[in-house]
């Protein structure tokens, strides 16, 4: 029996390696090490980040080598925060072996006072799990789970979201930071109900060389990266210069995509559903720019697009319109009340 807990975010170049490995990263490195010293009725228990369950290309291709080579006996989410201070990432437990199997055991683990246990499980057949090209149980065992699957083996063209947006964190900001300046600061607090509310945004006073790569430009889709509620937002420009905080994620779409389009997609219930699975930690949500872009969008012809954002726009406007008149006619009922008590 093997137990390891490798490095994390450590990379290997070639010219330090005395063989090819299938990944760069110690993660994968440390996997496929060991996956040459189970022995025939061994077990290979490993702690890995979560970019090991859904990262594409090299992590894709040592996923699919563990699964036509080895068996995967078992994933187990690990408590948030079980590896505090050292690291606030989200991690796995993976139990690998030489024994093929008909099923898997998905599930997670539960810290409990002193001590870590089994939480939930389930049984998974083996041929239905490798329909999943991601090892991502979060999603696999969510209420939403039909509607991943359906959305994964629909006929529509999906892209990676990084090949169709430049992705990036906003600038990393402290308090001390904050002072009168003409430099806007876009946080969390500032995105209410899809939108972006300018009024009360902090300012700062940077010289703009140094905040230009931050800078949000029209057309830039915003989403919360920290936290523990998940909004997205659309930058439709504004006559001040406005800056994302680190606690922002900004998708900066190209061509092939429309602004409005992505943004409506990553608000949809699968779209939110989706984010939620990159989050690093489990109880307080932690999204790395680079695992984002991995997130699959389904790229509709820009004439769909276009078609599904106009009714999206005219019915928005129809509800707050709606929202607007019920309030105010609302608080008109409550002054008629509040006055005839007193007259």
């Amino acid at each position: 029996m093997i137990f390891s807990l490798p490095a994390f975010a450590t990379k290997l170049y070639k010219n330090n390696l005395n063989c090819d490995f299938i990944t760069k990263e110690i993660a994968g490195i440390a996997i496929e090490n060991f996956l040459n010293q189970i022995s025939e009725n061994g077990l290979l228990y490993i702690i890995v980040p979560a970019r090991v369950t859904f990262a594409g290309k090299e992590f894709s291709d040592l996923r699919n080598y563990i699964m036509d080579n080895y068996n995967l006996d078992s994933i187990y989410t690990i408590p948030d925060g079980a590896f505090k201070p050292y690291t606030s990432s989200r991690t796995y437990l993976l139990c690998i072996s030489n024994v093929k199997k008909e099923s898997l055991l998905l599930g997670n683990l539960e810290l409990k006072d002193d001590h870590i246990e089994k939480g939930y499980s389930k049984s998974m057949d083996m041929s239905e799990f490798r329909k999943f090209d991601e090892w991502r149980i979060e999603l696999i065992l969510t209420e939403e789970c039909g509607l991943i699957q359906k959305y994964k083996e629909s006929s529509i063209d999906k892209v990676k979201l990084a090949d169709i947006a430049d992705i990036f964190r906003g600038k990393m900001l402290t308090k001390n930071d904050a002072a009168e300046g003409e430099i806007y600061v876009l946080n969390i607090s500032n995105i209410e109900n899809g939108e972006i509310v300018f009024d009360g945004m902090d300012t700062i006073d940077e010289n703009d060389r140094k905040i230009k790569r931050y800078e949000l430009l029209k057309g830039d889709v915003v989403i919360t990266c920290r936290g523990t509620v998940t909004k997205v937002a659309l930058f439709n420009g504004w006559d001040k210069t406005v800056i994302a905080s680190s606690n922002i994620i900004v998708i900066r779409p190209k061509s092939d995509i429309l602004s409005d389009y992505l943004k409506i997609f990553l608000e949809s219930p699968l779209g939110t559903t989706l984010i939620k699975s990159f989050q690093g930690g489990t109880s307080v949500m932690n999204i790395n720019p680079s695992d984002i872009g991995e997130m699959e969008i389904p790229l509709l012809p820009l004439e769909k697009q276009q078609e599904l954002v106009d009714k999206y726009k005219a019915e928005f406007n129809v509800f707050k319109a709606t929202i607007y008149t019920a309030n105010k006619n609302w608080s008109n009922v409550k002054n008629d009340i509040y006055n005839s008590m007193i007259e």
